[in-house]
């Protein structure tokens, strides 16, 4: 993934391309959001389960100066509903198949790693947590990822009086 639009564009292909979530546009399971926006978004005609994109961290490491890299840490919602916040049959029901569609999401990531649709992608780095019960009427459950890739060479064109290092 090399921007935004890419890491928000492949998470919206998961909600349509995976037969328990089938986003598309007359249907929507699919919407981009951060914690603090969940509830105004579930508002919306969003139908379940859901996939909410998260907002990425994205970070900068570098092992020398020859090797930089920008790290993503995405992370996405996948949400149903529940009737009544004290069924708990009814919600460990739901965030059993919540977390069997995590699996799957996770595998077909691994899977794109393999493609080199994602190449960077660090597949000891995944993470699953239920989301708390707080977000009545949901359940669901919080997948975390990582992805790195080149932050590439310093680009003079993009700069006033700024010549390129030379040693």
């Amino acid at each position: 993934m090399q921007n935004l639009n890419a890491y928000f564009q492949y998470l919206e292909d998961i909600a349509r391309d995976h037969k328990s979530i089938l986003h598309t546009v007359a249907e929507e399971h699919f919407f981009r959001t951060d914690i603090e926006e969940l509830e105004n978004a579930l508002r919306s005609k969003i139908n379940f389960p859901a996939l909410a994109a998260m907002n990425p961290f994205i970070d900068g490491e570098a092992q020398a100066l020859s090797n930089t890299r920008i790290t993503w840490r995405g992370s996405f919602l996948l949400l149903d509903q529940v009737k009544d916040k004290g069924d708990f049959v009814d919600r460990n029901n739901k965030e059993s198949a919540l977390l069997e569609i995590a699996k799957d999401i996770i595998q077909k990531m691994i899977n794109d790693r393999r493609n080199f649709t994602l190449p960077g992608l660090d597949i000891s780095a995944f993470k699953m947590e239920l989301v708390p019960e707080r977000y009545v009427p949901l359940c669901g459950v919080l997948i975390s990822f990582s992805y790195n890739e080149p932050l590439g060479q310093f680009d003079t064109s993009r700069w006033n009086n700024n010549p390129l290092y030379q040693p």
